[in-house]
């Protein structure tokens, strides 16, 4: 479900935001009033360093060994597939099958196609893959933590005229695509503890007020964009100050990322991710935790 979902919403996120000129206008409104200030581009370029091909290969590895640590070569494998097909995804899409029509002529100030965007799939893949290979009580503090990382790439992105809002919204669609399909193969393959077995798991409740923080986010961030969407249509875009588009834009992306990241963390909620017969055993030896043969 949630790798079909996010298909459904990357296409149609596409369909409105680069195949119509209001879509393109607003997604333009945000670029035209990010911030010049210098103090936040320097530290906008530092951050948007931090992806590179040698950083995603140490991140990534870094994953991996969090997973063999744990004995758990599946969990390695399945961060890897989450990674590394979200990335080749998004180049694939980006650069031969979504192009982007030219419907604003010479006013657009980014006219080469980058739908998605590279950097916040990355960087959103990476949180995902340290959220499947740690143990389940730790998925909500490195899912939070990841997702917090991964809404700085966007938004840096945007701020430093790399990308369209809408470019960061589709690379986090992307990765939760793969997120759904690697976990749900994974369940397949290797099995899982349904959740009256797993409460031994202690997840923190951590996704509900992820949900709700990216709602309010999204709320926010939506009434913005009509504000700009009825002035650029009443042809009064100079009496809506830019950076409004731009700051709109900004929690957008927060509020998508917070809410995407709750609903993989939702859909792993006391789901093992562990062989059925291994958790069965670990919980068979503890004392008092023996439950009738079946």
């Amino acid at each position: 479900m949630l790798a079909s979902v996010s298909a459904v919403l990357l296409v149609a996120l596409y369909v409105v935001a680069v195949r119509t000129k209001w879509g393109q206008d607003l997604d333009d409104a945000a670029l035209d009033g990010r911030t010049t200030r210098s103090v936040v581009i320097r530290a906008t370029g530092r951050l948007l360093d931090t992806i590179s091909i040698t950083s995603l290969a140490l991140l990534g590895g870094a994953a991996t060994v969090i997973a063999v640590a744990r004995g758990r070569i599946h969990l390695a494998l399945t961060a890897a597939a989450v990674v590394v097909g979200a990335v080749v995804t998004t180049e694939i899409l980006k650069l031969v099958v979504l192009g982007r029509p030219d419907l604003l002529g010479s006013n657009d100030p980014l006219p080469t196609p980058s739908f998605p965007s590279g950097h916040a799939t990355v960087a959103m893949s990476l949180a995902v893959a340290f959220t499947l290979v740690v143990p389940a009580r730790a998925r909500g503090v490195i899912a939070l933590g990841g997702v917090a990382y991964a809404c700085l790439i966007g938004t840096g992105t945007v701020t430093a005229g790399w990308h369209r809002p809408s470019d960061v919204m589709g690379g986090f669609l992307v990765v939760m695509m793969w997120a759904g399909i690697a976990a749900a193969s994974l369940i397949r393959w290797r099995g899982a503890t349904p959740e009256r077995e797993a409460e031994h798991l202690g997840e923190p409740d951590i996704n509900p007020t992820m949900a709700w923080m990216g709602a309010v986010l999204l709320a926010l961030g939506f009434v913005g964009f009509v504000i700009v969407y009825l002035a650029i249509r009443q042809d009064r875009l100079d009496a809506v100050r830019l950076d409004g588009a731009y700051a709109a834009s900004l929690v957008a992306i927060v509020g998508v990322g917070l809410v995407l990241m709750s609903a993989l963390l939702a859909s792993l909620r006391g789901v093992g991710l562990d062989p059925h017969r291994e958790l069965v055993s670990r919980a068979a030896s503890r004392p008092g935790r023996a439950r009738p043969a079946r």
